[in-house]
């Protein structure tokens, strides 16, 4: 994928100063879904094989990486099909094409046309047959399943606040960035924290493994000069420490790599991909803080 226009479920963001225990979530009262569920759907029930291939449709592989990726994750699979049959909303649509594809069997192929057939129900702006983006349509496709969610709770976005994080599609994708901006003139620190579904990291310069391109989006950074902060403590413009680092990791990580790149060696087309191999280890550490 390389850009990451999808629309984000709307989410709240939240400060602390560094009195106030920086290391403490703000409780929720009220949840959608209970954190232990998901957990009990982390390995599949039964064994289950590596699946049939999926059709291109016409432009369609954007779409079909896509769902066959989600297709290998057992608490989303899982989660969809011990939900209760309900019309035709997105959920159901998407649990029909996982029910399809555990039927079929691993070697041959079929045509994803319940997916497909629904592109303008996952974003307006797709059409089929158009070549689109593979990470653009994972975040329209999760937060069309995140609004299902909520209409089957009888809930808007716009009614529930942060309740909304507790929806099974942030059960599953869903984790919690921490940035923290510390002033160098009298180390008062603030602390603010986002829900996230996944992360877009950079793979510029010698990156070439995926640990050390989180080890550089959770690499510390210096505001100064144009770019100094005013500080809540002192109430001066200051050189500060800023670092974002991930405070909770999600039950699936969904990482989207930048290979987009702008910049001199690029000027005279505008841009150019970067086709180089990153590696990823078999088992990831994400580190928290």
């Amino acid at each position: 994928a390389s850009s990451s226009k999808g629309k984000r479920p709307r989410s709240a963001s939240w400060s602390r100063e560094d009195h106030q225990n920086p290391l403490c979530l703000p409780p929720l009262e009220e949840q959608l879904t209970p954190p232990d569920l998901i957990q009990q759907l982390l390995r599949w029930r039964k064994p289950r094989g590596s699946g049939p291939g999926l059709v291109n449709l016409g432009n369609t592989c954007f779409a079909n990486a896509t769902l066959q990726s989600l297709a290998s994750l057992a608490p989303f699979v899982q989660y969809l099909d011990d939900l209760s049959p309900r019309g035709d909303d997105l959920l159901a649509v998407v649990n029909g094409f996982f029910q399809r594809f555990g039927r079929v069997a691993p070697g041959s192929a079929f045509a994803p046309k319940q997916v497909i057939g629904n592109l303008r129900r996952i974003a307006k702006s797709f059409r089929q047959g158009r070549q689109e983006d593979a990470h653009e349509f994972l975040r329209h496709l999760l937060d069309g399943l995140h609004r299902a969610c909520l209409v089957r709770e009888g809930l808007k976005p716009t009614d529930c606040g942060r309740r909304e994080e507790t929806s099974a599609i942030y059960r599953i994708f869903g984790g919690y960035l921490r940035s923290q901006l510390k002033c160098s003139n009298c180390a008062f620190c603030l602390h603010t924290y986002d829900a996230f579904l996944d992360l877009s990291l950079e793979i510029t310069g010698k990156i070439s493994s995926l640990p050390s391109a989180l080890q550089m989006f959770q690499a510390a950074e210096v505001l100064d000069k144009h770019n100094r902060w005013k500080c809540g403590g002192c109430g001066k413009h200051v050189r500060a420490r800023k670092q974002i680092t991930i405070f909770k990791a999600p039950a699936v990580l969904c990482i989207q790599l930048k290979r987009f790149s702008f910049g001199m060696q690029w000027a005279h087309r505008g841009g150019g991909k970067i086709n180089r191999f990153v590696s990823y280890p078999e088992h990831l550490d994400v580190e928290i803080s």
